[in-house]
């Protein structure tokens, strides 16, 4: 399967210090961490830039993808509906009474709540948002595979997870969950039909018949 090693090694990091702060950590201790560094600046950020994991992004992204070669664009469609339907399933299915932070703590802890901002109850497993936003960077990883961009699309994927805890929507474990998921989904996609797909280089756009 084709890689990009940007990519690869930076989620691989990522893995690796999630999977430790959830055996260290208690489920809530992030969300109180997070929360206690609010002020109006990160508040604006992160209440708009979370819309980098809303399906209407990645709906962008595909549209995009599309005016460059008609199959990438197929691809992100599939990628698209396969990782989101899934997540769906899981949280709506599975895991609907998973507590979000707004029922888990209740009246024990005073959170601060952005402004604006429609905060859940339940459903709160995965986290949706970062399945979206893993897969999405994932793909355009895969598509144009320079390290730099990995690297850059997996801080930017990551960022967009944060911003669902920041905002009291999830717990890190909904996060590093929506992160696995969105990702290994989009790769296998990817390596399934990647004798299907010809992948070009970055820069190159398929040349019109004469």
């Amino acid at each position: 399967m084709r890689r990009n090693p940007g990519f690869t090694g930076a989620f691989l990091v990522f893995a690796l210090a999630g999977g430790v702060f959830l055996f260290f950590c208690e489920k809530g201790q992030m969300v109180l961490w997070l929360n206690a560094l609010h002020q109006p600046g990160w508040d604006i950020f992160f209440k708009y830039y979370t819309f980098v994991g809303d399906g209407f992004f990645y709906a962008l992204v595909c549209l995009g993808l599309f005016g460059w070669r008609r199959h990438w664009g197929g691809l992100g469609l599939l990628c698209f509906a396969l990782t989101g339907l899934t997540a769906q399933f899981l949280k709506k299915w599975i895991f609907s009474d998973a507590l979000r932070p707004m029922a888990f703590f209740k009246d024990r802890v005073e959170l601060h709540w952005v402004e604006g901002v429609v905060v859940h109850s339940y459903q709160s497993f995965p986290s949706g948002h970062t399945v979206t936003a893993f897969s999405c960077f994932c793909l355009l990883a895969l598509l144009w595979p320079r390290p730099i961009w990995g690297i850059l699309g997996l801080g930017l994927a990551m960022l967009a997870g944060l911003s669902r805890v920041y905002l009291g929507q999830h717990f890190w474990v909904d996060v590093y969950a929506g992160a696995w998921l969105g990702t290994v989904f989009t790769w296998l996609i990817f390596a399934l039909l990647l004798p299907y797909l010809e992948v070009a280089s970055p820069g190159t756009r398929p040349q019109k018949a004469a």
